[in-house]
């Protein structure tokens, strides 16, 4: 009873029941007891049935505890699920690969590492050993891949280069979510929130045998992961069911890959944040109970829009995001620069010439030229590097879904020009991460050397190619050589580009932080000297020039003074006024 009393009950009862003020009738079931000094008393939602109360639900609070909950604001969600934000998490369930029945092991030789970071490699073998994400292994292993260390200004990270393995394991090939898929939730949508897991891949924990063919080289031995590391062809997707299982049955909450996406419907907008806040609060009781970790670093907390998989959710609908387009509409205008080169010659550009121009920007950005990206159909990215800019398409049947292009750093118009193109790669993937990732993509360049670079373990590549390399592990790509004249779309992105850099990311700041002439095991005299002479060497000098433009697609049209690097011109790259080629005693 509401008075806190207990009553035996005999049995119920069909009554009919008129509601004086209309004379509507209605039944309604009674409880029967034995005491008749009681009042008969209606149930709340035959009151409500008959119209003689009128319950405000936007005037009751979600009560806990005896407490009235406070609206959300990221101090309090901070404070009331730290724990959430903190530690190692861990799904529950152990993973396990399943290779090819025609798979040969391989077993990649030590690489040697540079005596400068031995120390922070230890450390950090240690560090993860404790944590149980990685373990030593003594026994024999018939898998083990290479070591590859990413130094960072304050930390260093460990990867492997599982490319053998890859080749040989079998996917689940479990579907990623689709924007399609999300459009009928979101008619009511009014606030949205996205919450990032911390080191998504590390909660799947790998089965003894899975473990052990994940085996690494190192200065200090063989270690396994007990983790799923980065680089497994099928980490993805394993990891999208695993997560996708831990906010089933979550209203309001939607999962792809790292990102989830948390959202609050209404008529109104209080409505709509109150339903986000108990639906976010459903998610953090999720999260705490299947021990799912979140990155506080990468947190967004009830806006009026989000990015998420590849559009702008909004509280007004689903929006076309502008930044897929925001390449070709701010295109700069043309200059003729050849024709002024002519004597008396006068370039002018009119208002007329405007208004051409921004009509042709209109016409590329929408249909039916623009296509809505299609889960379903091939997709392809263009990518194209000038010698000051880049530029990426992202294409289905021939069509674009998306432009981006950017300027590159002063020290990257140093890079040779096989860097460049590489970083005009990972620019368009990382850009359009969110269609590139979980599927196969082709990927199409002009520039032909990459094709043999790609097949190229990591420990093969020249340093710099090295960290680019990494940085396309996780995505499946299958990269095309097409001449320039066949993917025009990216080859003028990347010469009419924004004058911006903004989108390096993380991707400059870990590969300008490679110095490889450090790694030489020579004095700092010594590199003086031969900086100095490769100044006034004039052969060097060509070969300089040939690097940070490009080298001709074949031996005949090198420059004969430098014509005899053209066999290794894969291996040369250019840093602080030396030329360095990779050699094994150098790079790990």
């Amino acid at each position: 009873m509401y008075n806190n009393t207990t009553i035996k009950p005999i049995g119920t009862c069909i009554l009919k029941l008129v509601n004086p003020k209309n004379n509507d009738k209605f039944k309604a079931e009674f409880v029967v007891v034995k005491d008749g000094t009681l009042t008969p008393l209606l149930g709340s939602k035959a009151v409500q049935a008959m119209n003689l109360v009128t319950v405000n639900y936007e005037n009751i609070k979600a009560v806990r505890q005896g407490a009235l909950f406070k609206p959300l604001s990221k101090e309090t969600v901070m404070k009331e699920y730290a724990d959430i934000f903190e530690g190692t998490g861990k799904l529950q369930g152990k993973y396990h690969l399943e290779l090819d029945n025609t798979a040969n092991p391989v077993v990649h030789p030590p690489r040697k590492v540079p005596v400068a970071i031995k120390e922070k490699l230890k450390s950090e073998l240690e560090r993860l050993t404790k944590l149980e994400i990685i373990k030593p292994v003594s026994t024999p292993t018939p898998w083990v891949s290479s070591l590859v260390t990413v130094v960072k200004p304050d930390k260093l990270r460990i990867c492997i280069d599982p490319k053998h393995l890859n080749q040989q394991l079998k996917r689940s090939h479990y579907p990623l979510p689709t924007i399609d898929d999300l459009l009928p939730e979101l008619s009511r949508a009014k606030v949205f929130s996205v919450v990032d897991a911390k080191n998504g891949f590390w909660h799947v924990e790998l089965d003894e045998e899975s473990s052990l063919l994940t085996t690494f080289n190192t200065p200090f031995g063989r270690y396994r992961w007990l983790r799923m590391p980065f680089g497994l062809s099928s980490a993805p997707e394993e990891y999208q069911r695993r997560q996708d299982q831990t906010v089933e049955g979550l209203p309001g909450v939607r999962s792809i890959v790292d990102d989830i996406l948390i959202y609050g419907e209404g008529d109104t907008e209080e409505e709509a944040i109150d339903d986000h806040d108990r639906k976010f609060r459903a998610l953090m009781e999720r999260c705490r109970e299947r021990n799912l970790k979140l990155n506080k670093e990468k947190f967004k907390l009830k806006l009026k829009e989000v990015r998420f998989i590849g559009h702008l959710v909004t509280s007004e609908g689903l929006k076309p995001d502008p930044e897929k387009i925001r390449a070709v509409m701010d295109m700069p205008k043309p200059t003729d620069v050849s024709g002024l080169t002519l004597k008396d010659s006068e370039f002018c550009w009119i208002e007329n010439h405007d208004k051409a121009l921004e009509e042709i920007k209109r016409l590329v950005t929408a249909e039916p030229v623009l296509k809505y990206y299609d889960p379903k159909l091939q997709l392809t990215v263009q990518s194209d590097a000038s010698q000051t800019g880049l530029g990426a398409a992202v294409m289905q049947e021939d069509r674009p879904v998306a432009y981006a292009s950017r300027a590159l750093t002063d020290t990257e118009t140093r890079y040779a020009q096989i860097e460049k193109e590489l970083l005009s790669v990972i620019f368009g993937l990382e850009k359009f991460h969110s269609y590139t990732y979980g599927r196969t993509v082709n990927v199409i360049s002009d520039h032909k050397p990459l094709e043999s670079i790609m097949k190229k373990p990591l420990h093969a590549a020249p340093k710099r190619l090295q960290r680019m390399l990494l940085r396309l592990q996780k995505y499946d790509i299958i990269l095309q050589y097409r001449p320039g004249k066949e993917s025009t779309v990216a080859d003028t992105l990347s010469r009419e580009y924004l004058k911006e850099t903004s989108d390096t990311s993380n991707t400059t700041d870990e590969i300008e932080s490679i110095n490889m002439i450090d790694e030489l095991p020579i004095s700092e005299e010594r590199i003086s000297e031969l900086q100095e002479h490769t100044r006034k060497d004039q052969q060097m000098q060509e070969l300089k020039e040939v690097i940070q433009e490009g080298w001709p697609s074949n031996k005949w049209n090198v420059p004969s003074n430098v014509s005899i690097y053209f066999d290794i011109r894969d291996e040369l790259t250019l840093q602080n006024g030396l030329f360095i080629q990779r050699r094994e005693s150098y790079y790990s």
